[in-house]
């Protein structure tokens, strides 16, 4: 019986124990079932959240599709735009041209049509004066036939003496005026005229420099007052944009020669650039606090490092000049060597305070911009009375607006020349110590044969030594005529002309004497001579240096900073007022000059003689000396020759001849004259 029980404990206790293994592992199966069902719904879950994220996508995807179709379509619109402004612009372009074309040739049978009428004019002129000339001449075979006492003698030969020089003048100017009417190629590049101009000019870039401190008063009225430097072109047509004005406040950073440099060197798309350089100044330097800045520095600027667009482009240089207040000495800057180039105009003026130079400069701009090239129009500025004088190097005539064919000559003034022009020249092809210039006899010989063609009245004179030379300068200019022509051909220096007997006749002096005269008729100086420094050696040139080989040919060296630095021409305002004053270089400053080796007459007075003797009826004095220096610039032969530099204070328009009409008074009042000793019975 216990062994039944004790055998019913132990199955109990298996089937406990049993039970508890099935419990177990029912408890396994209900955590591995819990388990897989976790799994399951942690990847569902994920699949969902990756369904989510690539629907999101997906959308942006789209997003992204739908802009790039838009720009697509906004890309196309624009430049369907860009084409149809392009065939507008293009249309535009076609029909300026055909204007412009058209305009041309109007302005062409416009001339030819006045050319034939200056020609049927001379010819009626020279109709109505050869009967008078025959009268006068039976008149004089009268007067010669008339010698009853040595009195009427004496009378009737001074006045066939003076009829005879006149009749003499008057030929050589009919002459002239046959001359004038037989040359074609004359009239045909008087005609064209457009090698003679920059042509047009589309684009201008205007620079001001305001060379004062911020809260002076000039700096003020120049940035809000009626000088304001910003709305100087605004007057023309000129497309000068808000980009195209750059002002300028001097900090004592950098100097105008650096500006100025630094901002030529970018590649500009312009065609014109104008620089204004507001400034107190001495009689050499412009001044900026303590500091000073050599104003010859600035005015040989050249284009050797700008940039391949600005070459052969008109560059201005306006400095625009205020009395320096009274302060402590100042220093000059530092120096460095600059070469000279050509297609520079440098306008330097003595403003006051209230701005009238560019009040005035502006007022012409607006008036005459286009009407007159640039030169023009400082004429005009220059006549109202502003104290000014430019330095002119362009080998061309600037337009500020349409090129013109011909100026419109009712705006300009003209000097009345009444009386003859007087040539002289003052040369030495001899000297004790320096070398020989046997070209100079040349010069004098192609300036006399010029003077014989124009009815100049021609003198010579020898450079013997600077005291008989300025002797003979001053009493030439006492003697009355039209216009003085003083032609110097020498050896020369930074400060003059060099004589026979190697002293200097200074440029200053001479200006000096000019300054001195009594009469107000237009005066010309021409200096052919080297414009170096002394101790400069330039083989082939015309300097004052020790027997240099004329054969030999070099390019000059390098002008000294000494030169530049103290040798600079006076910019006083006593120098400045004076008017009436045109002189011509044949070289830059710091520069030789030189003989022409074919036929050993110097480059610079042989291209002038004939340019003059061609072209004296139907230019100016300026027109005549821009194109000495456009055909020395673009001579092949002639590179080693500097640009020519025109130095110019006229007012008006100088032309070198006498008025026809003029002349026809003079003899109509001798012949008067004899019918009254006629009628006398004398």
């Amino acid at each position: 019986m216990m062994e039944d029980l004790h055998k019913l404990q132990d199955d109990i206790k298996r089937m406990k124990k049993e039970n508890s293994d099935l419990s177990q592992q029912v408890l396994s199966k209900k955590l591995q079932i819990i388990s897989l069902t976790d799994g399951k719904y942690i990847k569902e879950k994920k699949i969902h959240d990756n369904i989510k994220q690539m629907k999101e996508e997906n959308f942006d995807l789209s997003q992204q599709v739908k802009s790039i179709k838009e720009e697509i379509t906004s890309l196309k619109n624009e430049k369907r735009q860009i084409e149809e402004k392009h065939q507008d612009d293009m249309r535009q372009i076609q029909s300026e041209a055909e204007q412009t074309k058209k305009k041309h040739q109007d302005d062409m049978r416009q001339i030819q049509s006045e050319a034939e009428q200056t020609k049927k004019k001379y010819e009626d002129v020279i109709g109505r004066m050869e009967p008078e000339l025959l009268e006068l001449d039976r008149q004089m075979e009268s007067l010669r036939k008339l010698n009853d006492t040595d009195e009427k003698q004496q009378k009737y030969e001074n006045i066939i003496g003076r009829m005879e020089a006149e009749l003499l003048k008057l030929h050589r100017q009919i002459e002239s005026f046959r001359k004038l009417n037989e040359t074609d190629k004359q009239q045909q590049e008087l005609n064209e005229g457009k090698s003679e101009s920059y042509g047009k000019i589309q684009k201008v870039q205007l620079a001001w420099i305001c060379n004062f401190e911020a809260q002076d008063d000039i700096a003020k009225a120049l940035q809000n007052g009626e000088s304001n430097i910003a709305d100087l072109l605004d007057g023309t047509e000129l497309n000068i944009q808000k980009g195209d004005f750059k002002q300028y406040m001097r900090t004592g950073t950098n100097t105008c020669e650096q500006l100025i440099q630094k901002k030529l060197k970018n590649k500009n798309n312009t065609d014109c650039f104008i620089w204004i350089i507001s400034s107190y100044s001495t009689n050499e330097n412009i001044c900026y606090k303590n500091m000073e800045e050599s104003i010859s520095k600035l005015a040989i600027l050249d284009n050797e490092n700008f940039s391949e667009k600005m070459r052969n482009k008109p560059k201005i240089l306006v400095f625009d000049l205020y009395e320096k207040p009274v302060t402590k000495s100042a220093t000059t800057d530092s120096y460095q060597t600059i070469k000279i180039h050509r297609d520079w105009l440098i306008v330097i003026a003595r403003n006051r305070e209230d701005g009238s130079f560019i009040k005035t400069l502006k007022r012409e701009i607006t008036a005459k911009y286009n009407k007159l090239d640039f030169v023009s129009i400082l004429e005009c500025v220059k006549r109202s009375g502003v104290d000014m004088k430019i330095l002119h190097r362009m080998p061309r005539k600037l337009f500020l607006g349409d090129v013109k064919l011909k100026l419109e000559t009712e705006l300009m003034s003209h000097y009345e020349i009444n009386d003859d022009v007087r040539c002289c020249f003052f040369g030495s092809s001899e000297f004790n110590f320096l070398s020989s210039l046997r070209g100079v006899h040349n010069d004098q010989e192609l300036v006399n044969e010029m003077s014989n063609k124009t009815c100049f009245k021609f003198k010579n004179y020898q450079l013997e030594n600077a005291e008989n030379t300025i002797k003979s300068f001053t009493d030439e200019l006492k003697k009355t005529c039209g216009c003085h022509m003083f032609v110097f051909s020498s050896h020369g220096s930074s400060d003059g002309v060099i004589t026979k007997n190697e002293e200097t006749v200074q440029f200053r002096k001479l200006i000096e004497e000019i300054n001195k005269r009594s009469t107000k008729h237009p005066v010309i100086l021409l200096f052919d001579c080297c414009r170096t420094l002394q101790e400069q050696s330039t083989p082939g040139g015309k300097s004052g240096q020790v027997k240099p080989t004329p054969e030999d040919k070099m390019t000059a060296d390098k002008p000294s900073q000494l030169y530049y630095a103290k040798r600079n021409g006076s910019i006083a305002k006593k120098r400045l007022k004076m008017k009436d004053l045109i002189i011509v270089h044949a070289a830059v400053k710091g520069y030789p000059s030189f003989m022409n080796k074919d036929n050993n007459a110097s480059v610079f007075t042989e291209v002038m003689c004939d340019v003059i003797g061609t072209q004296l009826y139907t230019s100016d004095f300026v027109s005549m000396m821009e194109c000495v220096n456009r055909r020395i610039c673009e001579s092949i032969n002639e590179r080693r020759q500097t640009c020519v530099e025109i130095e110019s204070q006229l007012t008006k328009k100088l032309f070198l001849f006498v008025f026809i009409v003029n002349v026809l008074l003079e003899f109509t009042l001798v012949i008067e004259y004899i019918k009254h000793f006629d009628s006398c019975g004398i």
